[in-house]
């Protein structure tokens, strides 16, 4: 007498269950990655007069994988600040600014630094929280599709 075991609908269900995890893992990125974009955008972190950096933030994904930068030379020193420094004219002439209303020239001036403003940070906790929240809804939902 022969007694066989044979696993091959199991085998193929768990191939179908692997296939939906993996889908779902692909779309949970893809909608971090638009959420950390859009939420870097929103910041009240920072005010962008020209609003160049905040157009150049973009975010992408592609598979398990995604990023969003900042895309201006300057993002950087809005992250993470900038230390004080002298700021001196390109060229030799002489450095124009606004001060108390009044137009003022000088050779050099002490720039006090800036505060470190981190948007970008922010953008990826937020995203952090998006995605694990993302794939336990996502991976559960496919389980239980899975378990019929």
């Amino acid at each position: 007498m022969t007694i066989r075991f044979e696993i091959g609908s199991t085998t193929e269900a768990l191939r179908l269950l692997e296939a939906a995890i993996r889908n779902v893992t692909v779309q949970a990125v893809r909608a971090t990655v638009q959420d950390a974009e859009e939420h870097a955008k929103r910041t009240t972190l920072f005010r962008d007069r020209s609003g160049t950096l905040r157009r150049s933030i973009r975010g992408s994904a592609s598979g398990y994988e995604g990023e969003v930068r900042a895309n201006t030379p300057y993002a950087t020193y809005v992250e993470n600040g900038a230390p004080p420094r002298e700021i001196t004219p390109r060229g030799g002439g002489a450095l124009r600014f606004e001060m108390n209303g009044q137009t003022v020239f000088a050779k050099r001036v002490q720039h006090p630094g800036t505060e470190a403003r981190p948007f970008m940070q922010e953008a990826r906790d937020h995203g952090e929280k998006v995605l694990e929240y993302g794939l336990d809804y996502s991976v559960d939902f496919a389980i239980q599709k899975f378990n019929g």
